[in-house]
């Protein structure tokens, strides 16, 4: 897909971008620019709007997960990155289990199903580099239950994924033991059933930091 835009005057562009601490002000118009202008799709979760932006460029700007940028590059897509983190955060707590059907820890990882919105998300990656690294969890050992196709065609899941029936959710399968774990993000329950995989995932965190010396990026912003 070629853009044009106009040789001079304000530019205005269409945008993806959710908003997070780090966008409110600009998303709000608090923040300005008389040399360009966005004009923001307003989808409450930048996620879907990505799959549009690979294969269709529907947009100018767009927050893009950094798992997704990076295959798109490894299939030549032409898209750039901009050196900008609109969300990071540590990802230790980002899988839990349902102490209902007992205790689960990171080593007892392999031969279970994990439930997973897509393989390729950037949350799913972090948490499956941190399971290797540091507690020594191959990710071909276990079964990871996806939900969402990838984002980018040329993209084929591992062996190792086994599709949810359709209509399901993921949040609903670990609630009801149809799941060892889930790897949830933001959206894990507050229910005193669900535990962390990893123990005291936030001192984890905190001394992951300390070796890396880094937050890990999630979402960064992409222009075509």
């Amino acid at each position: 897909m070629t853009r044009t835009y106009p040789a001079t005057g304000p530019l205005r562009l269409s945008a993806n971008i959710a908003s997070y601490p780090t966008t409110q002000a600009l998303l709000a118009g608090e923040i300005t620019s008389g040399l360009v202008t966005l004009e923001n799709a307003g989808l409450k979760q930048a996620h879907a709007g990505f799959k549009a932006m690979l294969r269709e460029q529907k947009f100018d700007v767009s927050e893009m997960a950094v798992a997704t940028y990076l295959q798109a590059r490894e299939f030549n897509k032409g898209f750039s990155l901009l050196p900008v983190v609109v969300l990071g955060r540590f990802q230790h707590h980002c899988i839990g289990y349902n102490a209902d059907f007992g205790t689960l820890t990171p080593q007892d990882l392999p031969g279970k199903r994990v439930a997973v919105r897509s393989y390729t998300q950037t949350t799913g990656l972090w948490v499956r580099g941190i399971l290797q690294n540091q507690y020594g969890v191959d990710p071909d050992s276990v079964t990871w239950v996806c939900f969402d196709q990838p984002h980018l065609t040329e993209y084929t899941d591992p062996p190792s994924v086994e599709w949810a029936p359709a209509g399901s959710d993921p949040v609903e399968m670990l609630m009801q033991g149809q799941v060892d774990a889930g790897i949830l993000g933001m959206n894990m329950p507050e229910d005193p059933r669900i535990r962390p995989l990893i123990a005291d995932p936030h001192k984890a965190a905190l001394a992951w930091h300390a070796q890396a010396g880094l937050v890990p990026p999630n979402h960064f912003i992409i222009v075509p």
